[in-house]
């Protein structure tokens, strides 16, 4: 399920004085005539929710328009408020319906007084704010004065799971930034189609404080609400800090929707970090649990190499995720087929390259090697 349904259910409260109704002297009444109705809000959640739980004192802006465009009449002049209280949503000012009136109601979550434009409401990533938007107005009449509004979730989330393997340190992880080139933090939504039109670019601080383990984690995933995204294989990264040290990993050519989570998840070693790119899932906003597949351990394969210029043997192997590559003169790269590196001077380097999830391994293009060594394999 990509959303969470809310239901709006205008609920007509009528009220015809009689000469036959009694009430002591001291009651004061309000007289509705009989060809108006007043309508009022009640809420029902079906499903778990990422955001808080709607409650007493909450409030979303609501929009009244005479057709079904969002440039069209409002139905009330001024903002419109819809309050919760006792489990039902009051509209500040109330909407009064006459006989033979109707109108199209749209709905936003939170409120805020700056959402003055229903085609373009400002969302900020930044806040961390599940925002919520009805879509397609809904008819409301005299006549008929019950519909129901689907909401949606605007942004998408992305979500961590990280297991270790050969890692030497505590594994605590500190930090998580989301940055790249054309990454928009700040944006506009369109009330009725859900679309954000991007506007200024940023980066985004997870701040967490929590223990790698081997076995990855279960629940309480460090996760963080984002604008829907796109990454083609370059311009996105998550740098991860663990135990005080940065670890750089860019997303391969993914699409991100709104109202979608992405879980990614990661392996840890004592090199840096490696992204499991071939399980990278798209799940419901509503699950708050994950299980890391466990298939197999990081290993090493180490390399002799004596000279100055090194290339990369190609490697296969049933479900085998490359990892990381110890150059052997302190720098670290993701492993790459047919990858160079050029070394300061010629001399002899051990090199170390990771393999994650596979049992056997095949080798070509082993140009200027001179040893292997698959002990750590």
């Amino acid at each position: 399920m990509k959303h969470i349904n809310y239901l709006f259910l205008l609920a007509v409260i009528c009220s015809i004085l009689s000469y036959g109704c009694s009430s002591s002297d001291n009651e004061v009444v309000e007289e509705i005539p009989s060809d108006e109705t007043v309508v009022s809000f009640t809420t029902s959640v079906y499903t778990r929710a990422v955001v808080t739980e709607l409650k007493d004192g909450d409030e979303m802006n609501m929009y009244a328009k005479e057709y079904r465009t969002l440039t069209s009449s409002d139905i009330v002049s001024g903002q419109l408020k819809a309050v919760g209280k006792g489990g039902v949503w009051y509209s500040e000012p109330k909407i009064v319906l006459e006989s033979g009136d109707k109108a199209f109601i749209y709905a936003f979550y939170p409120y805020d007084k700056a959402n003055v434009n229903p085609e373009a409401i400002p969302v900020d990533a930044g806040r961390q704010i599940d925002y919520l938007y009805s879509g397609e107005g809904e008819l409301v009449s005299y006549q008929k004065p019950q519909t129901k509004l689907t909401m949606s979730h605007a942004l998408s989330v992305f979500s961590f799971n990280i297991r270790k393997s050969n890692y030497s340190g505590k594994g605590v992880l500190q930090e998580i930034r989301i940055e790249g080139d054309d990454y928009a933090v700040q944006g506009t939504l369109n009330v009725r189609t859900g679309e954000i039109t991007k506007g200024e670019n940023g980066k985004l601080v997870i701040k967490c404080e929590k223990t790698v383990s081997s076995g990855g984690w279960t629940d309480d995933l460090p996760q963080a609400f984002t604008l829907p995204a796109s990454s083609n294989g370059k311009n996105l990264k998550f740098i991860f800090k663990v135990d005080g040290r940065e670890s750089v990993v860019v997303l391969p050519v993914l699409e991100f929707e709104s109202g979608m989570k992405y879980v990614f998840r990661l392996g840890l070693t004592d090199n840096n970090m490696t992204l499991f790119a071939d399980q990278i899932e798209s799940v419901s906003l509503n699950i708050d649990k994950d299980k890391m597949p466990v298939e197999g351990e990081a290993s090493i394969i180490g390399v002799g190499f004596n000279g100055q210029n090194f290339v990369l043997p190609e490697m296969s192997g049933d479900g085998m995720t490359p990892g990381m590559v110890n150059w052997g003169d302190g720098n670290t790269e993701i492993y790459t087929v047919n990858g160079e590196h050029r070394y300061s001077e010629y001399k002899e380097y051990n090199i170390e390259i990771e393999n994650w999830k596979t049992e056997e391994i095949t080798f070509s293009n082993l140009k200027g090697i001179e040893t292997i060594d698959l002990s750590g394999f």
